[in-house]
This record gives structure tokens, C-alpha cells and sequence, in this order.
């Protein structure tokens, strides 16, 4: 995967009480995301996922991994929940 890649997909405000907003590079329309917790266990997932926010109000505060998959390739972000 290279770097521009990943340069290209921003996730704001991080760290963040309640919502996510995911910005990619034009011609990044169809993907999935998956919020992960730092053990490895599964608490988000929303497939072909055509909102750019995502409501995470429900997760409890700590530190998160949300991996967003799209037709070029996977990329895993920390986020952090206040």
C-alpha cells in the first residue's frame, strides 16, 4: 500500500466525545469500517458505508483502532473517545 494512499483519508476530530467525520480522496465512494478495541475485540461495523460521519456516541471513553476498507486498499487509524 503506499503512502499517498493513506495520506488521502482523514478522520476528524480525533479525539472526539460523540461523531467521526472521514474524508477521502475523490473516487473513494464505496467502503466499509470497523471500530476495534485496543484487544482486538469488534464494536462498530457498517458496510458500504455511504455517510462520511459516523456516530460513535456509544462507545465507551478510551482508545480505539477503526479500520476503513475501500477498492484500494485498507487503512487502520487510532482514534481516541473522550
Amino acid at each position: 500500500m503506499d503512502n499517498d494512499f493513506i495520506s488521502n483519508i482523514t478522520v476528524y476530530p480525533n479525539p472526539t466525545t460523540s461523531y467521526l467525520n472521514i474524508q477521502m480522496e475523490t473516487g473513494l465512494n464505496s467502503y466499509s469500517v470497523s471500530i476495534y478495541t485496543t484487544l482486538g475485540k469488534m464494536v462498530y461495523t457498517q458496510n458500504k458505508c455511504n455517510s462520511e460521519i459516523l456516530d460513535i456516541s456509544r462507545l465507551q471513553p478510551g482508545a480505539y483502532y477503526l479500520k476503513i476498507d475501500t477498492d484500494k486498499g485498507s487503512v487502520v487509524k487510532t482514534i481516541l473517545k473522550k
